[in-house]
């Protein structure tokens, strides 16, 4: 999901350098944070769906996603007054 939302095949398309864009994104301040919104909901409830094998615990850990596995983004929403 990560690699999917830095871009490629928009830079391909566009011809601009794949390089540049992957480090644009990955290195954009807002990107990270939208990253990091979107991983506070799908890794906790990949756990809840019984899905973090140990495979997969292993991808995300170097990818630094499985810090949110027991994150609970409905406390979040409720502190934002969107509950």
């Amino acid at each position: 999901m990560r690699d999917r939302l830095i871009g490629s095949d928009i830079a391909d398309l566009m011809g601009w350098n794949p390089d540049d864009v992957r480090r644009h994104v990955l290195e954009s301040p807002a990107l990270q944070m939208f990253r990091r919104l979107l991983f506070t909901r799908i890794v906790p409830n990949l756990k809840k769906l019984g899905l973090l094998t140990p495979r997969v615990r292993e991808a995300f850990d170097r990818l630094g996603i499985l810090q949110f596995e027991d994150f609970d983004a409905e406390a979040m929403d409720r502190q934002l007054g969107l509950l």
